[in-house]
């Protein structure tokens, strides 16, 4: 009996375990902002933005959303993370910018290439400037930019339940955690953090589960 409801007790604790790292999960880390990368473009700087994440020693590249929100080396705020994918608006816009990221981060991707689409991810983010080329973006990628727009609506028309969501996750400043004097900081978007050693864990503790299970039964 015991050796049962020790089964039960990991089987549970596994499952929770597994549950609560669910790639669909959403939850809330620690943004540290340490700066940005040497990459420059136009009036800004382009990915990548690093950040400390929940108190790490290792910076994560993540790649900013918003062309109007201002952030500032050492600013500290909490964020909300998610996984783009939906059939509203605003789920299609989130997967339109994990659409420009993917392109962002491809290997063998030129600077100028990146640059593109780190513009259209700022354009799609100003919809209430109609000149948004023509005040911000560099002349050269107006051509880019554009094609990239209207590639991202399509890719995302036509693939609502695409895998290509599920590699990304979007980081959304949760309010009133920043300094007020900068305004609400950035919208990003970055790799999904990997499962690491606690999904591990879970799946050994299932897996020990099973093996007393299995051992009551031939007792």
């Amino acid at each position: 009996m015991k050796k049962c409801n020790a089964g039960l007790i990991l089987s549970v604790v596994a499952l929770c375990t597994l549950l609560s790292f669910s790639p669909m999960k959403a939850y809330a880390d620690t943004l540290n902002y340490s700066g940005p990368g040497p990459q420059y473009s136009g009036i800004g700087y382009v990915y990548p933005y690093y950040f400390y994440i929940n108190g790490s020693a290792t910076l994560t590249p993540l790649m900013c959303i918003s062309f109007t929100s201002d952030i500032e080396p050492g600013e500290n705020w909490q964020a909300d993370i998610f996984q783009a994918g939906g059939s509203s608006p605003e789920d299609q816009y989130y997967e339109e910018m994990v659409y420009f990221f993917s392109l962002a981060t491809a290997p063998g991707i030129t600077q100028d290439q990146l640059n593109e689409a780190q513009w259209a991810a700022w354009d799609l983010s100003d919809p209430g400037d109609s000149n948004f080329l023509a005040d911000w973006v560099p002349s050269g990628y107006w051509s880019a930019v554009t094609s990239l727009l209207s590639n991202a609506s399509t890719f995302v028309a036509d693939n609502p339940n695409s895998g290509l969501y599920s590699d990304y996750v979007i980081y959304a400043p949760v309010s009133g955690t920043w300094p007020t004097s900068d305004g609400e900081p950035q919208y990003l978007v970055g790799f999904a953090p990997e499962p690491g050693s606690l999904t591990l864990l879970g799946t050994g503790m299932l897996g020990f589960a099973a093996f007393l299970y299995l051992r009551k039964r031939t007792a």
